[in-house]
C-alpha cells in the first residue's frame, strides 16, 4: 500500500497545505493522523482505512515525515529573508548572489560569506573589554541571540563549502564536530591567534597602552618608560601586540578558571 501526495492542477484550496505548513514535529503520528482526517485527496473510505493501518506501520510515518521535511524547507526556500541589508556590509538583499542563510522556526535571514565568518568567528574568539580576556563563546544567530543548532552549524559550513569560503576557525570547529569543549581545548592557540589578529589589532593607541601598562603593574616591571613606548608606538605596536597576546590574554587559564568555578 502506498499513499500519494500531490496536488491537482486544478486545486484552489490552501486549507490542506495551510495545514501541512503548520504541522508540528512534536508528537507526529497524531498530528498525520488529522492530516489524512482532512485530506482533500481521499475519501472517507480510504480515510477509516488508513488510520488504523498507520498504526502499526511506522514505515508510511517515517515516509509522510520525510515528505513533510521537504515541503517545509521548499516553502522556507522560496520565503524572502527576515532582513532586507546584510548586517555588516548593509548590502541589499539579492537572491541571485552567493548568499549564507540561517534557517530557524520557518523563518530564514540572508548574510553575505565575509559577514556570516565574521559572525562565527567573533563568538569563537570572542574578547571580553572588560575582563581583557579572550573567551570563546558558542555562535549565536545575532537577530534571536539564540545558540545556534548542530543542524543549523552544519548547513552553513556546507553552504560555506559551496563557494569554498569556510573560515579557518570555523573549519576547526567543524573539525570537532561543533562541540564547544573540545574546540576550546585543542584549538587553543588557534583562538587566541584569531583574536590578537582581529580584535587586539584593531584596538587603537590608547587602549593597548592601557592594557600594556596594566601588564607591567602585573608583574611590578617598573624600569620601562610608558612615554618613551608611546613615542615610538608605530614601532613596537606588533611587538606590544604579541606581548599582551601571550602573557595577559591567557585563554587556558580563562578557561580552567570557569571549570573551577
Amino acid at each position: 500500500m502506498c499513499i500519494i501526495i500531490s496536488t491537482p492542477e486544478h486545486l484552489d484550496n490552501d486549507t490542506y497545505w495551510s495545514f501541512l505548513k503548520n504541522l508540528k514535529y512534536e508528537n507526529f503520528e497524531k498530528n498525520v493522523e488529522l492530516m489524512i482526517y482532512n485530506s482533500i485527496f481521499l475519501n472517507e473510505e480510504q480515510k477509516n482505512k488508513y488510520i488504523p493501518y498507520l498504526e502499526h506501520n511506522t514505515k508510511i510515518i517515517l515516509l509522510i515525515k520525510k515528505f513533510w521535511v521537504k515541503f517545509k524547507l521548499r516553502i522556507l526556500n522560496n520565503k524572502n529573508p527576515e532582513n532586507d541589508d546584510d548586517l555588516y556590509t548593509l548590502d541589499k538583499y539579492d537572491k541571485n548572489k552567493k548568499n549564507i542563510y540561517i534557517k530557524e522556526n520557518n523563518k530564514k535571514w540572508w548574510f553575505t560569506i565575509e559577514t556570516i565568518n565574521k559572525i562565527i568567528c567573533n563568538k569563537l574568539s570572542h574578547f571580553d573589554n572588560e575582563t581583557n580576556y579572550i573567551m570563546s563563546k558558542p555562535p549565536v544567530n545575532p537577530y534571536t541571540n539564540k545558540k545556534l543548532s548542530y543542524y543549523q552549524l552544519y548547513n552553513i559550513s556546507l553552504q560555506l563549502k559551496k563557494y569554498k569560503s569556510i573560515s579557518k576557525l570555523f573549519k576547526l570547529y567543524k573539525y570537532e564536530n561543533f562541540n564547544h569543549n573540545l574546540f576550546i581545548v585543542n584549538y587553543n592557540n588557534s583562538i587566541i591567534n584569531h583574536a590578537a589578529k582581529y580584535e587586539i589589532s584593531n584596538l587603537d593607541i590608547n587602549n593597548i597602552l592601557c592594557l600594556f601598562e596594566n601588564l607591567l603593574i602585573g608583574y611590578d616591571m617598573k624600569h620601562v618608560n610608558i612615554n618613551t613606548v608611546y613615542n615610538s608606538y608605530n614601532l613596537l605596536k606588533n611587538d606590544l601586540i604579541e606581548l599582551l597576546k601571550y602573557n595577559m590574554f591567557t585563554f587556558n587559564n580563562n578557561y580552567n578558571k570557569k571549570k573551577k568555578n
